[in-house]
C-alpha cells in the first residue's frame, strides 16, 4: 500500500471541505449517507425481476496522487458501482457501450470472464485507509463516537462508491482503518451483547474481535442499503423518455425490465435514523450472515462436523502441530457456511470456497481451543487471482499464529 503525504495547503484545503461543521453535525442531521442520483448519468438501467446474491471485490486502485489517478479506469467502477439494480447485468449493459468498452483496460479484462449469473460490487482501495469501502459503516456513527475515537467528522457519505475521496486522506489519521474498527464495534456493541460491556472481554475474545470485523458486517450494511433504496421512487417519464423506454424493452427477453434509475436521496439522516439503520444492520446480518449462529457456536462450542475435506484436513495438521502427550489440548473447529463473500487480501479461495474472519477461542479450564471459521461459497473463484490476493494464504498463515499462541499459552501455564 502507498503511504499518504500531503502539502499544508492540501491539509488545508480538506479541512475546509472535506468536515462537516455547523447546522450539518447537529444530532438530526449528523450522520448521514446519501444515494447518488444515477439519473445523472444514465436513462434507463435494466433491471432483472430477480437479483443475484452480490459479492465483494476490493480493486487496488495504483496511486492516491490527484495526477497520476487513472480517471478512466476509476469512472468505469464507478458506473460499475452505480448502476447496482442491474445486479448481474451490469457487465454486459456497461460493456455494450462503446464508452465504456474502451475503457475496459487490461487490468479489467477478466471481467469478461464472469459467470453470466455473477453480481458483484468492485469496491475502489487505495490505501490503508480503505474510506470508500467501509463509508456505509463509518456513516452510521455518531459525531460523538467519532470524536471519541479521533476520527474526522466527514461530509455526508455518498452510496454506492464511486471514485475515492482523495480529500478525505490529508485529514484522516495513519490508523483510520484500525480507528474505525474500534468505533463501529462500540457502535454495534449494544446490539450483539446487550448484557456486558465491551470492557468486561478481552481484546482476543471472539465476540469482540467479530464485532470489529468490517468485512464481516460490510456486505450486510450493502444488502440493508439495496433494500431502503428500493423504497426510492422511480422518476417520472416525459414522452421522448417512454419511447425509448418501450424500445429497449422490446429488445429485453422476459425477467428484465428498463426502468428509469430511482432518485437520489438521503437513505437515513440524523442519529435516530442512522440507530434505526444499525439495528436493520444487525437483523440483516443475523438472516444472511448467521450472526447468531456464529456468537452461538463460540459461546456453546457447538461443532458441526461436516466440514469440507481441505478444512478437515486443516484441521488435522493444526491438531497434529499442536498435539503433545503433556498438554492434552483439544481442539475443535466450527465452521459456518453460506455467508457472503468478500474478496480481499484477507480471504482466501480455495476451489469455490471463499475463507475469512477467523476468530479463535482458547478455554483455559478445559484445555481447548475453539476456532471458528466463517465461509462463503463463490460463483467466481478466480477473482482473487486477477485482483492479486490467490497467494496470499492469509487463513493458513492466520492458522498457524493461532497454533503457536496457543502453544506458548499453554506452555506457560
Amino acid at each position: 500500500m502507498v503511504k499518504n503525504t500531503f502539502n499544508p495547503e492540501d491539509i488545508e484545503f480538506a479541512r475546509k471541505n472535506a468536515l462537516a461543521s455547523g447546522e450539518a453535525v447537529e444530532p438530526d442531521r449528523y450522520p448521514e449517507l446519501t444515494h447518488f442520483p444515477v439519473g445523472m448519468m444514465w436513462d434507463l438501467v435494466p433491471v432483472p425481476d430477480s437479483i443475484a446474491t452480490p459479492e465483494f471485490a476490493f480493486f487496488h486502485l495504483r496511486s492516491y496522487q490527484l495526477e497520476e489517478r487513472d480517471y478512466a479506469l476509476e469512472n468505469f467502477l464507478a458506473n460499475w458501482n452505480m448502476i447496482w439494480e442491474s445486479g448481474e447485468l451490469r457487465r454486459d449493459f456497461l460493456l455494450a457501450n462503446p464508452q465504456y468498452a474502451k475503457k475496459l483496460s487490461e487490468r479489467l479484462s477478466w471481467i469478461k470472464a464472469l459467470p453470466e449469473d455473477s453480481n458483484i460490487y468492485l469496491l475502489p482501495e487505495v490505501d490503508d485507509i480503505q474510506y470508500e469501502i467501509y463509508a456505509p459503516l463509518f456513516h452510521l456513527l455518531p459525531k460523538r463516537t467519532l470524536e471519541r475515537f479521533g476520527l474526522p467528522i466527514l461530509h455526508k457519505g455518498i452510496w454506492p462508491p464511486l471514485m475515492y475521496d482523495y480529500w478525505v486522506r490529508p485529514i484522516a489519521p495513519r490508523d483510520f482503518l484500525k480507528r474505525l474498527q474500534s468505533a463501529f464495534a462500540a457502535h454495534i456493541w449494544p446490539l450483539i451483547n446487550s448484557g456486558s460491556s465491551m470492557r468486561s472481554f478481552a481484546k482476543d475474545d471472539p465476540i469482540r474481535v467479530l464485532s470489529h470485523g468490517l468485512n464481516y458486517w460490510l456486505p450486510y450494511a450493502y444488502l440493508m442499503t439495496e433494500q431502503r433504496m428500493r423504497e426510492f421512487p422511480r422518476s417520472e417519464l416525459d414522452e421522448q423518455l417512454k419511447e425509448k423506454r418501450e424500445r429497449a424493452q422490446s429488445t429485453l427477453p422476459d425477467g428484465i425490465t428498463a426502468e428509469v434509475p430511482r432518485m437520489g436521496g438521503p437513505i437515513w439522516t440524523g442519529e435516530d435514523e442512522a440507530w434505526d439503520a444499525t439495528e436493520e444492520l444487525v437483523s440483516t446480518a443475523d438472516q444472511n450472515g448467521k450472526l447468531r449462529q456464529i456468537i452461538d457456536a463460540v459461546r456453546s462450542n457447538r461443532v458441526e462436523e461436516d466440514f469440507s475435506p481441505c478444512w478437515s484436513f486443516a484441521k488435522e495438521d493444526f491438531e497434529r502441530k499442536l498435539y503433545s502427550k503433556r498438554s492434552k489440548i483439544k481442539v475443535e473447529f466450527v465452521q459456518l457456511d453460506d455467508t457472503i463473500p468478500v474478496h480481499s487480501g484477507k480471504s482466501e479461495v480455495i476451489d469455490n470456497l471463499l475463507w475469512e474472519d477467523m476468530m479463535a477461542l482458547v478455554d483455559a479450564k478445559d484445555r481447548r481451543v475453539v476456532v471458528c471459521l466463517r465461509n462463503g461459497i463463490t460463483k467466481v473463484g478466480e477473482i482473487s487471482r486477477h485482483l492479486g490476493y490467490a497467494n496470499h494464504s492469509p487463513i493458513s498463515k492466520s492458522l498457524a499464529r493461532i497454533r503457536e499462541q496457543a502453544r506458548a499459552y499453554f506452555n506457560h501455564r
